[in-house]
């Protein structure tokens, strides 16, 4: 049995950004890899190489890949629908509301 401690990886830093690039493809784009995110592509790459800029590669990479950008989920709340305000049928007779205090009762609030 392995022990994962002495395996070790590849530094390949002194290899074209292009080959690195080609690496970051193969651990993303296939198949296997299934467009899993930066996380995901960063772990899985870095128990095989890596180099001195790696993950600031892999954030550029995945966040200008089509597929990721077409498939990417939302975690923000969707908006409700809007709905407009009911139009008066009259004049209004009286306009009404509470202003704020103010700590300094000899500073005048104009609004």
């Amino acid at each position: 049995m392995l022990n994962p401690v002495s395996i070790k990886s590849i530094n390949v830093t002194g290899q074209t950004y292009e080959e690195r690039q080609s690496l970051v493809t193969d651990f993303h784009d296939t198949p296997v890899a299934g467009h899993k995110g930066v996380k995901a592509t960063f772990n899985a790459l870095r128990k095989h190489y890596t180099w001195k800029g790696m993950k600031e590669q892999i954030q550029t990479y995945v966040k200008h890949c089509q597929k990721c950008q077409q498939s990417k989920v939302f975690n923000q709340k969707t908006s409700g629908s809007l709905l407009p305000l009911p139009v008066p049928e009259g004049q209004w007779l009286d306009v009404t509301w509470t202003l704020p205090r103010c700590w300094n009762p000899s500073v005048t609030v104009i609004y």
